[in-house]
């Protein structure tokens, strides 16, 4: 995990720490899944880009912890409809439903702005030595993809049920504030919906 390599990227520029890390993803939750797939069909492209609405499990939650030196679990929901879902339920082991590749995930922080030569008010009138550039936050997160397709495996069936609950509680109590007795949640809707 670590922070996006940009426009024109220096080191000293990254942010390393990861609890802001860890805070820029919890705001901002919607990101790109990106992965390279091995595709003997010509109807998919091997590159391919998904917008998923993503929640962060940190380290010291739940069993996120038995994985040695984690950095923490994004977890995602994707529709099985949508062509990148069916192409990694293809390339994912059978067994394991784990997908060999690396996966990247991109985060961006919606705030991002021109920053003109003239903001510079020491370094431009001292030697000229001035570029525009641009301002944004984005983290970049590697990692290996583990699906949850089934919709009959218990383990998959009680994973895309806790998604679904722990985006709209994030949604309804973090992102819009509501009070715990106001937020709606997932039981609020007629069961099977």
């Amino acid at each position: 995990m670590g922070s996006a390599i940009g426009i024109g990227w220096k080191s000293k520029f990254a942010e390393i720490d990861q609890s802001d890390l860890h805070k820029l993803i919890c705001d901002h939750l919607l990101g790109m899944l990106i992965t390279h797939l091995p595709n003997e069909e010509t109807t998919s492209p091997q590159l391919q880009l998904t917008h998923v609405l993503f929640m962060f499990d940190a380290p010291g939650v739940g069993d996120v912890d038995a994985v040695p030196q984690s950095l923490g679990r994004l977890c995602g929901h994707i529709a099985r409809s949508n062509p990148h879902a069916i192409a990694l339920m293809k390339a994912c082991d059978a067994e394991t439903q784990t997908l060999e590749q690396e996966v990247m995930v991109i985060l961006n922080s919606p705030i991002e702005s021109y920053v003109s030569p003239s903001f510079y008010t020491r370094s431009k009138p001292l030697n000229g030595k001035v570029v525009p550039t641009w301002f944004f936050s984005a983290v970049q997160v590697y990692g290996t993809l583990t699906l949850h397709a089934s919709t009959t495996l218990p383990d998959s069936v009680q994973f895309l049920q806790k998604q679904a609950e722990d985006l709209t509680q994030h949604g309804e109590e973090y992102l819009i504030v509501f009070p715990t007795e106001e937020a709606w949640k997932i039981s609020d809707a007629p069961e099977k919906f």
